[in-house]
């Protein structure tokens, strides 16, 4: 809940310029609707995105596999995308589409339906544009306006509210903050049942006055009585935002206790302010702090403030709907290491008289005077108490009172008409679009295409000017239709149409001369004399290290290989490619050599008891040990000329001393045991 009001309050910066009246004709199809993705991403250069399902990567060949993280960085002059370490492209920007409908392209923990565009903003960021549905993107936005479990008329009249907004964005790209309306993405769990389902029984609807959309502004709480858009933001009068009683609207009062002094300067050194500046707080802390951030974003950067007292705070001027319009504060205050002509700290004044209401509300905190609507001011001596009403503007529908009404058995067409005076409540769309079918790659030995589209759809299948099938996409949208075998190089055409006739975009597949699939081949070492695996069966496999062959032969029936090779030295880069018998090629597999042979025995020099190293040559950068039965004396690694030197204590003589070597493959060296000699 606590979101949920800060939300609320700053809808008045959402709304403060919003006397539109756009005309929007009837359409039967829902639209789509563009959102820029900012307030949980905030701004990075690299993201992680994770597919529920394939995506494409729109013209291009990539898809991105479902449950793989893949990564978006800024470049220079674009986006690029990797895959791990691996570096799949780089893209002015970069759209990716789900094959199915249904798919989730999470980014963080924030799931998205629809299309993604990533763009390079300012150079140095990625920005992700979702474009979706607007049924889908309404179903984002109202459990992060008003709280899912509420009741289902309050939420559909949210949902209509949304939409309503919405729907005056429809050609343009908004984003997903308060400056519009906050946008959560995908919100399919149980949590969200309620406001899902208010969606989808409002499905369509919208708010207009004389024919065209309203501007459908609303707060948390008016506390009994609703503002003007006129008196709010001082724009043009809307005949359907009036000043009115309300009496659904009686949840939100709040209270404001002002200590006029916050500290006390009479016991304190103002000449030596560090014996007592970090130990000393004001009494009223959050205020105090609200007033400081306020004079640090207002001319004061970087300074260190105490504030000293606040002996002036008052909020008056009522506009005809009875909220205060201005306001007066005098706040005394001292900077730390700013003394006066004396050497003590210069205790200063800042004032205000006859300002506006907005500046005192954001001097003092937005969460502290929650609206304007004050109902009480008392002063003495030592405080300050102001009281009101409401939670945020008051112009349009109340939340708290659409609850209420809610509660009192009112319909969402009830609550909408009460807070949206001579509206009427339209259906702009009634029909979802069908969606553009998804078309799995077609090959000149398939008998059937593959994909997906919406759901129970009728697929349509031409080629060569005439229908080679047609067939129904499942409840999840897959489909499947039988069509004769076709050559490559046909051009198809897959449609979708549903049962009211609405036909989608086509799309069209050639047909493709299929390339047999990359080989499977089994691992290679130094010691290995034939290349193993598995690949399309009658194909012609060829072993290659760079351009040179190594060797050639047919995959058997089985799809079973072996092509006989010279043994290859350890960390050579073995390439094995297929080739069919309509000349295509495979992609290459590669396969790195294994260092699978041993170091030879070091060779150990004379070990007296006297020596404190033991010297010899073996294999260059492997590792020596030198061991006394299973006791290591010391280790040490072969220089590259294959020289060593390990420091060990004085042996006894008689002592057999053990030596081995162990190369960076983990392979060891048969033992040298030298005994050590007397001198």
């Amino acid at each position: 809940m606590k979101r949920f009001y800060v939300l609320l309050l700053v809808f008045a910066v959402v709304f403060a310029h919003l006397s539109y009246s756009t005309d929007v004709k009837a359409e039967t199809i829902e639209p789509t609707i563009s959102v820029k993705l900012v307030n949980y991403l905030g701004n990075k250069s690299e993201i992680t995105i994770k597919p529920s399902g394939t995506y494409l990567v729109k013209d291009t060949k990539l898809q991105l596999e479902a449950n793989v993280e893949y990564q978006i960085k800024a470049t220079s002059d674009g986006v690029s995308l990797h895959k791990g370490s691996q570096h799949l492209g780089a893209f002015t920007s970069l759209e990716v589409t789900p094959f199915r409908s249904s798919s989730i392209l999470w980014i963080g923990k924030q799931g998205y339906l629809g299309n993604i565009l990533f763009t390079n903003e300012s150079g140095k960021y990625v920005r992700p544009i979702n474009t979706l549905p607007l049924e889908d993107y309404v179903k984002g936005v109202v459990p992060m306006e008003m709280p899912a479990y509420w009741n289902a008329e309050a939420l559909k009249a949210q949902a209509v509210a949304a939409r309503t907004y919405a729907l005056g964005y429809i050609n343009k790209v908004i984003d997903d903050t308060i400056r519009y309306q906050v946008y959560g993405g995908y919100m399919n769990d149980t949590w969200y049942k309620n406001s899902n389902r208010a969606v989808d029984e409002t499905f369509g609807q919208v708010l207009k006055y004389q024919d065209a959309l309203i501007s459908a502004v609303f707060s948390a709480s008016n506390g009994g009585r609703t503002e003007s858009n006129a008196n709010a933001w001082g724009s043009t009068a809307l005949p359907y935002l009036t000043i009115k009683g309300d009496p659904y609207d009686t949840s939100i009062s709040w209270e404001l206790a002002l200590q006029k002094m916050q500290i006390d300067l009479a016991n304190k050194d103002l000449k030596n302010p560090g014996a007592w500046w970090d130990a000393t707080k004001e009494t009223d802390t959050n205020i105090s702090s609200n007033i400081k951030a306020w004079m640090l974003a207002n001319g004061y950067a970087g300074k260190d403030i105490k504030i000293v007292s606040i002996p002036k705070l008052s909020l008056y001027a009522p506009s005809s709907g009875g909220r205060v319009t201005k306001g007066d504060i005098s706040i005394t205050y001292i900077i730390k290491d700013q003394f006066d002509s004396a050497g003590k700290l210069s205790v200063q004044q800042l004032n205000f008289t006859g300002t506006t209401a907005a500046k005192i509300r954001a001097i003092i905190g937005n969460r502290v005077i929650l609206s304007y609507l004050v109902t009480e001011a008392a002063e003495n001596e030592a405080t300050i108490t102001i009281k009101g009403n409401g939670d945020g503007h008051g112009v349009g529908m109340s939340q708290y009172g659409a609850k209420k009404m809610g509660e009192l058995g009112k319909t969402y067409q009830e609550i909408v008409a009460f807070y949206y005076t001579g509206t009427t409540l339209s259906s702009v769309y009634q029909i979802r679009p069908v969606t553009k079918p998804q078309v799995n790659p077609v090959g000149d030995s398939d008998k059937v295409v593959t994909g997906a589209a919406g759901s129970d759809v009728t697929i349509t299948v031409k080629g060569n000017g005439s229908i080679l099938g047609s067939g129904q996409a499942d409840a999840a949208g897959d489909f499947a239709v039988p069509i004769p075998v076709q050559k490559a190089g046909t051009k198809l055409t897959i449609t979708a149409s549903d049962q009211a006739g609405h036909v989608s975009e086509v799309t069209e597949a050639v047909v493709q001369d299929k390339a047999p699939l990359a080989p499977n081949v089994n691992i290679i070492t130094d010691k290995t004399t034939a290349v193993t695996g598995t690949a399309e069966a009658n194909t012609t496999v060829y072993v290659k290290v760079g351009s040179t062959l190594l060797g050639r032969k047919t995959v058997d029936s089985a799809g079973r290989f072996s092509v006989p090779i010279s043994v290859q030295k350890a960390g050579t880069k073995i390439r094995v490619v297929v080739r069919d018998s309509s000349g295509n090629y495979s992609p290459y597999t590669s396969v790195m050599v294994q260092d699978k042979t041993a170091p030879l025995a070091p060779k150990v020099n004379i070990i007296t008891d006297q020596a404190t190293t033991v010297t010899g040559t073996a294999e260059a950068n492997a590792t020596v040990y030198v061991k006394v039965g299973a006791t290591i004396l010391g280790r040490q690694k072969v220089n590259t000329a294959g020289a060593f030197s390990v420091s060990i204590p004085v042996q006894t003589a008689g002592i057999k001393v053990r030596v081995v070597v162990r190369d960076s493959s983990g392979n060891y060296s048969p033992y040298t045991t030298v005994t050590v000699q007397s001198i």
